[in-house]
């Protein structure tokens, strides 16, 4: 059995897909990082050269410091190595000073792992587009959309369905780039609908919590699918976005999307729900006052099913590492 070497964060569940996708058909040996502090940094390049030698190919979320170290050592002992281009690894965005690509040096680290990487995944085409300003070979850069446990994100709820719900973390880098002040603000504009939010919550970041806004802290698993399905519609108000993870999540439970024109919302949710001009809050507040459209819940809950399940994922992931190794590269 080949054997991959792994390199990815083990709090976020779609690096932690990719490795059991990966362990289908490899000997997998993983290394988690959540952060790469002064310390990692130093151990780090020797901790990937000792696991490299006895692999056959490294697999790698985000073009960031780890994945220039791998790459490099890939290229020394003659491995293929494959990318995923996650969204801020390819981002430059000079209005928020977000992305790697917007850091004075750091930006070379990304244009180095993905020009001498063998193969990138992007999550969207809106990233592809993206990791195109830099990347001098596009024949090496594959889409290949994030994927959900479709068994776990179901439907079991189609009655009783009145609330509007957001995930995510809120904090001072996403308070803006995922749009929780905009979400906050529809909030206040719409006391009238009562509203979710999933996410541990920094305190300090909402100054005044409205009185129509649940805060229910981190949830995941069961506890996330009961109140995806007691929502009628999900909001994804962001600046920015990659992909939607959280989108078709929600999506798969029969929630209705609501998004912004940003990034790769867009393409993700195609023509279900409401795609909103970036700034247009008064349609959605226009639109979250609507009832549960239950056939438009079987629409988003088809879509994610034809596009977005992790089976889906796991054939076009399984088919670029099969084709690296088997070229021998």
């Amino acid at each position: 059995m080949k054997k991959v070497l792994f390199i990815g964060d083990e709090e976020s569940t779609f690096c932690m897909n990719d490795e059991k996708i990966l362990s289908t058909q490899y000997d997998v040996d993983p290394l988690h990082i959540s952060g790469v502090g002064r310390k990692m940094l130093i151990r780090l390049p020797f901790s990937i050269f000792n696991r490299l030698r006895k692999a056959d190919l490294v697999y790698i979320w985000f073009g960031s410091t780890p994945a220039a170290i791998a790459v490099f050592m890939a290229k020394v002992l003659g491995k293929p190595s494959v990318i995923v281009a996650g969204g801020y690894d390819v981002a430059n965005d000079p209005n928020l000073h977000y992305g790697l690509l917007n850091k004075r040096f750091l930006r070379y680290v990304p244009i180095f792992a993905f020009n001498h990487c063998d193969r990138v995944l992007a999550v969207s085409e809106f990233t592809k587009k993206e990791a195109l300003q830099i990347i001098r070979d596009p024949n090496k850069i594959e889409v290949v959309p994030n994927g959900i446990d479709l068994s776990l994100f179901r439907v079991i709820n189609k009655e009783g369905r009145n609330a509007i719900i957001t995930v995510g973390n809120v904090n001072e880098r996403t308070w803006v780039v995922k749009g929780f002040n905009n979400f906050i603000e529809v909030v206040k504009k719409a006391p009238d609908q009562h509203f979710i939010l999933v996410g541990k919550v920094d305190r300090g970041i909402i100054k005044e919590v409205p009185e129509n806004l649940e805060l229910v802290g981190y949830r995941t698993g069961e506890d996330l699918v009961a109140i995806l399905n007691r929502s009628k519609f999900y909001l994804q108000l962001s600046y920015r976005e990659s992909f939607g993870v959280a989108v078709i999540e929600s999506m798969a439970c029969g929630c209705v999307p609501v998004v912004t024109n940003r990034g790769g919302l867009p393409e993700a949710v195609g023509d279900v729900g409401l795609t909103v001009e970036f700034g247009r809050w008064d349609r959605v507040i226009e639109a979250v006052r609507e009832t549960y459209d239950g056939l438009m819940g079987v629409k988003a809950r088809e879509r994610v099913v034809q596009l977005y399940g992790i089976k889906t994922r796991e054939k076009k992931v399984l088919k670029e590492i099969g084709s690296l190794l088997s070229k021998g590269l």
